[in-house]
């Protein structure tokens, strides 16, 4: 799910903050882990890099 939520292409990235959205179950940990925000963007900057590889 992060390389989709967190990828450079813009309509890939769209994609997957949508069905984050409408399957809250499925990408709760997410924000409830500190990994994203509550928009899905990263909050530990350098784990962007690590999951892009």
């Amino acid at each position: 799910m992060l390389p989709l939520l967190w990828s450079e292409g813009h309509k890939e990235c769209e994609e997957a903050r949508e069905r984050a959205c409408s399957e809250p179950d499925m990408a709760a940990h997410l924000v409830s882990y500190g990994i994203t925000d509550g928009n899905w963007a990263p909050r530990i900057h350098a784990m962007r890099a690590l999951v892009l590889r």
